[in-house]
């Protein structure tokens, strides 16, 4: 399966990628974690030049598709690792969500309008960033001896959710 991914992944395009995981996803044909990781990890880490050929709405679906392929490879293994990348997929939908708030200054109802509908937008992403990066917290901190790639993910777990808590604190 890492051989076939790669293929996947040298060869087609991120929508292609994205296309595939999605009728594999629906149609049963993924089994195991380490099928779920590789799109997972093909959706989450293209190159820039392959998401910036994505319109936006693909962009989106790209990182949600990310999200719950590293959210069923946690399913079949309770890995912090795999909590935090998708904590990490939900926190990065919520980063793009908030900058075209913060595009949306001025004055007017029709500014005030366009922002109220993206905050609806960003409470639920991060209502799942923060579910998803305490349960990597939790597994994490539980464990006595962590690697590096653990170690930074509990590290980096306490800033991303001390930025969304903070965010939902002033949005209070």
């Amino acid at each position: 399966s890492q051989t076939e991914m790669a293929n996947l992944t040298t060869n087609s395009s991120l929508k292609d990628i994205l296309k595939k995981y999605k009728e594999e996803s629906a149609g049963g044909k993924l089994s195991t974690k380490d099928q779920y990781l590789g799109y997972a990890d093909a959706l989450a880490t293209s190159d820039k030049k392959q998401l910036e050929s994505l319109d936006s709405a693909e962009q989106v679906q790209a990182r949600y598709a990310a999200a719950e392929a590293f959210e069923k490879a946690f399913a079949m293994e309770n890995n912090g690792v795999y909590a935090y990348n998708a904590g990490v997929m939900y926190y990065a939908l919520f980063n793009s969500l908030d900058e075209k708030f913060y595009d949306l200054r001025g004055e007017g109802a029709d500014k005030k309008a366009q922002r109220d509908a993206l905050e609806k937008q960003e409470v639920p992403v991060v209502d799942s960033a923060i579910a998803w990066l305490e349960k990597s917290y939790e597994i994490l901190k539980a464990k006595s001896e962590r690697d590096k790639t653990e170690a930074t993910c509990l590290n980096r777990s306490v800033d991303n959710l001390a930025n969304l808590y903070s965010w939902k604190r002033d949005k209070a």
